[in-house]
């Protein structure tokens, strides 16, 4: 995505630096909060992609934020960063409607890959939506066409005839083209298989980590 606004709320300051920093860094528009009130506040004055929402301290906070971000806009991407709290949760507890959950502590460029994984799912998902207007106006157009060839305007003169069941055969294949992209997108295959990541902590090895994973969101030894 060319553009990406980015709505952060944390309530530890320094983390919320810190995070905020980074995203920025990689070019990111990102709006920082401290708490829920504050978060729902700017969700209601202005449209974000990316919603991170913290559920450390109170994961119900989190729910919140997540539920009034979809609401507003059912596609905007809510990553939730959740805690050693949120296992007191069952993963049938924890809201479906969530993009990403995060378990902290972990390292910033773990989360960058996240947020680049949705905002990539979230190009995809306008692209499908864009493909299925169009197909809408293509059925239309393709209604209309059967209409008039089948005389509902009146008699046609034989090669006006021909030329819109040519025009016709052209639409056909463009609605072909568009149900076999919509078929094969990768958000709706996706959607259809989404299952939430395990809460764990990274278990990536040492030797493959990116250096910045020494920076640990959540991590306050």
């Amino acid at each position: 995505m060319d553009k990406c606004d980015i709505l952060l709320t944390y309530d530890d300051p320094q983390l919320l630096d810190i995070i905020g920093w980074s995203l920025k860094d990689r070019g990111y528009s990102v709006t920082t909060t401290a708490s829920v009130t504050e978060a729902t506040e700017q969700l209601d004055k202005r449209h974000f992609d990316v919603v991170l929402a913290q559920l450390i301290t109170n994961p119900k906070d989190g729910f919140s934020v997540l539920k009034h971000a979809k609401e507003i806009d059912p596609e905007t991407i809510v990553i939730l960063l959740g805690g050693k709290e949120v296992a007191q949760f069952n993963c049938e507890e924890l809201p479906q409607e969530a993009d990403e959950y995060v378990f902290t502590p972990c390292g910033i460029p773990k989360l960058w890959k996240r947020v680049q994984n949705c905002l990539e799912t979230l190009a995809l998902r306008r692209r499908d939506a864009h493909c299925v207007a169009s197909r809408k106006h293509l059925v239309a157009l393709a209604n209309d066409l059967k209409m008039t060839i089948g005389g509902a305007h009146g008699p046609l003169a034989a090669g006006v005839e021909k030329a819109l069941s040519q025009q016709l055969e052209t639409v056909y294949g463009l609605i072909g083209q568009a149900n076999a992209m919509l078929d094969a997108s990768p958000a709706r295959i996706f959607n259809e298989q989404k299952t939430h990541a395990t809460l764990g902590r990274d278990t990536t090895p040492q030797q493959h980590r990116n250096p910045g994973d020494n920076q640990r969101l959540g991590d306050h030894r």
